[in-house]
Protein backbone atom coordinates (compact mmCIF):
# COMPACT_ATOMS: atom_id res chain seq x y z
CA UNK A 1 0.00 0.00 0.00
CA UNK A 2 2.76 2.45 0.92
CA UNK A 3 4.71 1.54 -2.21
CA UNK A 4 1.69 2.28 -4.43
CA UNK A 5 0.99 5.56 -2.62
CA UNK A 6 4.61 6.64 -3.08
CA UNK A 7 4.54 5.72 -6.77
CA UNK A 8 1.29 7.65 -7.29
CA UNK A 9 2.59 10.70 -5.44
CA UNK A 10 5.93 10.59 -7.26
CA UNK A 11 4.13 10.55 -10.60
CA UNK A 12 1.96 13.49 -9.55
CA UNK A 13 5.02 15.44 -8.37
CA UNK A 14 7.00 14.61 -11.51
CA UNK A 15 4.24 16.09 -13.63
CA UNK A 16 3.54 19.15 -11.47
CA UNK A 17 6.92 20.25 -10.06
CA UNK A 18 9.49 17.98 -11.69
CA UNK A 19 11.72 15.21 -10.44
CA UNK A 20 14.60 17.42 -9.32
CA UNK A 21 12.39 19.74 -7.29
CA UNK A 22 10.59 16.88 -5.56
CA UNK A 23 12.06 15.99 -2.18
CA UNK A 24 11.76 12.84 -0.12
CA UNK A 25 10.24 14.99 2.64
CA UNK A 26 7.56 16.23 0.25
CA UNK A 27 6.72 12.69 -0.80
CA UNK A 28 6.60 11.29 2.73
CA UNK A 29 4.44 14.15 4.02
CA UNK A 30 1.95 13.67 1.19
CA UNK A 31 1.75 9.92 1.82
CA UNK A 32 1.72 10.28 5.60
CA UNK A 33 4.79 8.26 6.49
CA UNK A 34 8.07 9.00 8.28
CA UNK A 35 11.12 9.75 6.18
CA UNK A 36 12.83 6.61 7.48
CA UNK A 37 9.91 4.53 6.26
CA UNK A 38 10.53 5.78 2.74
CA UNK A 39 13.95 4.14 2.71
CA UNK A 40 12.50 0.77 3.74
CA UNK A 41 10.45 0.82 0.53
CA UNK A 42 12.87 2.55 -1.87
CA UNK A 43 16.64 2.86 -1.33
CA UNK A 44 16.66 6.32 -2.95
CA UNK A 45 14.49 8.95 -4.60
CA UNK A 46 16.13 8.11 -7.93
CA UNK A 47 15.02 4.48 -7.70
CA UNK A 48 11.49 5.58 -6.84
CA UNK A 49 11.31 7.68 -10.00
CA UNK A 50 12.90 4.87 -11.99
CA UNK A 51 10.04 2.63 -10.78
CA UNK A 52 7.56 5.30 -11.90
CA UNK A 53 9.12 5.29 -15.37
CA UNK A 54 9.03 1.49 -15.46
CA UNK A 55 5.30 1.59 -14.66
CA UNK A 56 4.68 4.13 -17.43
CA UNK A 57 6.64 1.97 -19.86
CA UNK A 58 4.70 -1.17 -18.89
CA UNK A 59 1.34 0.60 -19.24
CA UNK A 60 2.32 2.05 -22.61
CA UNK A 61 3.54 -1.32 -23.86
CA UNK A 62 0.30 -2.99 -22.75
CA UNK A 63 -1.79 -0.34 -24.50
CA UNK A 64 0.20 -0.70 -27.71
CA UNK A 65 0.04 -4.48 -27.53
CA UNK A 66 -3.74 -4.51 -27.23
CA UNK A 67 -4.12 -1.78 -29.84
CA UNK A 68 -2.06 -3.70 -32.40
CA UNK A 69 -4.04 -6.91 -31.67
CA UNK A 70 -7.31 -5.13 -32.45
CA UNK A 71 -6.10 -3.81 -35.81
Amino acid sequence: MIRKDLLDEALRCAVTVGIRKTSVEQLTEAVGIAKGSFYTVFPSKDLLFFAVLENIHAETYTCLLYTSDAA
